[in-house]
């Protein structure tokens, strides 16, 4: 917009005052104001590209760590969140050091249920069980294979990870409705 307004400008002074020294210094002044409006264009668009690319690799960080089926991270997200968390906990002396529980969660029979009724409705299960899982334990719950599923608890004794396990318990007393 303001190239071709610098533009019309130097196309009318030319129109005018033909070749003449004032005409050389407007045509002059004319190509360093439209490489000077070009660069300004062209460190907006950088910008805006940067900030595209940055959010499109913040993207592939979370797609790569998240299970597309059901939600919660994937064995990448609980291997780099263990090994983080272990890491941290190996620097802190012995009387500094909090605890770490993994829970383990298994589909029992999931298989069988699998097989009878269909992986669409096998996958709708998969999903209710992340569900209840990450609304029990929180968001450190990660989908590490077919039907199984780890918890990570930091900072819990064994008295509050036995309580946190008995409460995912009762979250499956409630029955799971797939597909009627």
């Amino acid at each position: 917009e303001v190239a071709t307004v610098i533009t019309l400008a130097a196309i009318t002074v030319h129109e005018r005052f033909d070749d003449t020294p004032l005409m050389s210094l407007v045509l002059g002044s004319t190509a360093v104001a439209l490489a000077i409006t070009r660069l300004l264009q062209l460190g907006v668009e950088q910008r805006g590209l940067s900030r595209s690319l940055h959010d499109s690799a913040d993207q592939l960080y979370r797609e790569a760590r998240t299970d597309t089926l059901t939600g919660p991270g994937n064995r990448l997200a609980m291997d780099e969140h263990l090994g983080t968390r272990l890491d941290h906990q190996g620097r802190q002396p012995a009387a500094a050091r909090e605890s770490v529980a993994v829970l383990f969660v298994d589909v029992d029979h999931f298989k069988r249920f699998n097989d009878a009724l269909g992986h669409t409705v096998g996958d709708a299960l998969l999903i209710e069980v992340a569900r209840r899982v990450v609304q029990v334990l929180g968001q450190h719950a990660y989908r590490i294979g077919g039907d199984e599923f780890v918890v990570v608890l930091d900072g819990v004794d064994a008295t509050a990870t036995d309580a946190l396990a008995a409460d995912l318990i009762l979250a499956f007393d409630e029955p799971v409705v797939v597909a009627d």
